[in-house]
């Protein structure tokens, strides 16, 4: 069923209930009003007050005005609630400089870039890890955060604004890599997928079984690092639970 037939669906639906609950009300030539006397005079005093004519109200006049008022509330909230939209994603470049894979990303004007970051982390970590605050980094353009855990895994997590700022030192579409992260292997294996509506790419060495993932949205570039022990089901799972965290502003 399409979008426009399940609200048409939805639209009958609630203009059906409104109108159940009114059926009750019989129609205006079998209604015998038996108003006051004191009523009739407040009406008239009320009608020349105004200058004009006295306005009769009938309950099919009523039953117009409620329909309709359903109807403009209908249009309204569907005008509002507009279906959600991913950012768009920044091309990346993904290259192999010797024996090692590093990303890029397709060029981008520094000043459509926000100057700051807005901290993004994950909520969510395999059994065990802890954030090493000692290893990591917050800056107001990058944040790199290391968590690690007893047996020796890690997993590396980085999160930048596009950037052109490193324009001296690195020229468009280079395969050394813009951001600083990579794998080092002979011959990685590269996969993508789509999470939360974003496309993912994978650098996997299928000699260590590390694997660093990269995505992008319109204004920043992610990546994660996780060492050989960790699955893919958990590695998902950490890429999902990538959230807006402003507790982190208390570490900068």
């Amino acid at each position: 069923m399409t979008t426009t037939n399940a609200m048409s669906t939805f639209k009958q639906a609630l203009l059906d209930s409104v109108l159940c609950e009114y059926r009750s009300v019989p129609y205006e030539n079998d209604i015998s009003p038996g108003f006051s006397d004191d009523f009739y005079r407040a009406v008239r005093s009320m009608g020349k007050a105004a200058g004009g004519s006295v306005v009769h109200i009938s309950w099919a006049w009523f039953r117009r005005v409620l329909v309709a008022a359903v109807i403009c509330c209908l249009i309204a909230s569907s005008a509002v609630a507009t279906p959600y939209k991913p950012p768009e994603q920044v091309g990346l470049i993904i290259g192999k400089d010797g024996n090692r894979y590093s990303y890029s990303t397709v060029w981008q004007e520094r000043g459509s870039m926000p100057d700051d970051l807005s901290f993004q982390a994950p909520c969510y970590l395999p059994e065990g890890f802890e954030l090493c605050l000692d290893n990591s980094i917050i800056d107001r353009i990058l944040l790199y955060l290391e968590y690690t855990r007893s047996d020796g895994e890690l997993i590396m997590y980085r999160q930048n604004i596009l950037a052109e700022y490193h324009d001296e030192y690195f020229t468009p579409h280079t395969n050394c890599g813009m951001y600083g992260t990579g794998i080092y292997s002979d011959h990685a294996e590269i996969y993508n997928d789509v999470i939360n509506d974003l496309r993912v790419y994978f650098i996997y060495d299928p000699d260590c079984k590390d694997t660093l993932a990269v995505w992008t949205t319109d204004v920043y570039v992610f990546s994660i690092y996780f060492s050989p022990g960790i699955s893919k089901q958990d590695m998902e799972h950490v890429i999902r639970s990538v959230v807006p965290d402003s507790s982190l502003k208390d570490l900068e």
